[in-house]
């Protein structure tokens, strides 16, 4: 595992309200802070790291962004 990327992550229920645990995950995506995420567990955990298999249980394989126009407007006061 020397080298490879550890994240904490929180996982999160579809209303984005925080559920169970954090996990410590493998990170195959170049995830920052505050970032939503999407992450595997079991074996599958170590197929981005192939050839080599880092014993991860959990671990981070895609950042998810929003679609365009899907976020809410802020309204600025003059």
């Amino acid at each position: 595992m020397e080298g490879q990327r550890l994240l904490v992550v929180q996982p999160l229920t579809p209303e984005l309200q925080e559920t169970g645990k954090r996990l410590i995950c493998g990170d195959s995506s170049g995830a920052g802070a505050g970032e939503l995420v999407y992450w595997v567990r079991g074996k599958e955990a170590s197929f981005p790291f192939l050839p080599t298999e880092p014993p991860f249980d959990t671990t981070v394989v895609g950042i998810v962004r929003p679609a365009a126009g899907s976020g809410k407007r802020k309204s600025r006061k003059s």
